[in-house]
């Protein structure tokens, strides 16, 4: 065997381990054995949180949007010096780090002004 050959099945394999992994957090979401009661909710307000909303959605688009970048033809092909393949991922876009970090800036700004305790 050579060694194309098997890191072609190395990677059908962790592709395999890797949506049946999915398929069971998500059929465990499903099914209610995997709890998410309180996720979007706080304890003192129950009611939910506008702010646990937003880092929900925008972490969900920025994963979908990083793995559509990472699967456009030619996206994994680089050069670096110590890279042997020749793959590598693509580089974050500022904007999605920009996404990522005021969704948690207001996830904690929120959380400060509901607690007027201080940071928990």
């Amino acid at each position: 065997m050579d060694i194309e050959a098997a890191k072609s099945i190395a990677e059908t394999g962790f592709q395999v381990w890797f949506w049946a992994l999915a398929a069971v957090v998500f059929f465990g979401i499903l099914s209610g054995k995997i709890s998410t009661s309180g996720m979007l909710t706080t304890a003192e307000a129950g009611g939910v949180d506008p702010e646990r909303v937003l880092v929900l959605v925008v972490t969900l688009f920025g994963a979908a949007w990083y793995v559509s970048l990472a699967m456009e033809p030619g996206a994994t092909d680089c050069i670096l010096p110590n890279n042997k393949n020749g793959h590598c991922l693509p580089d974050v876009p500022e904007q999605l780090l920009f996404l990522l970090g005021g969704s948690q800036s207001a996830y904690i700004t929120a959380k400060i002004f509901r607690n007027n305790k201080g940071v928990t």
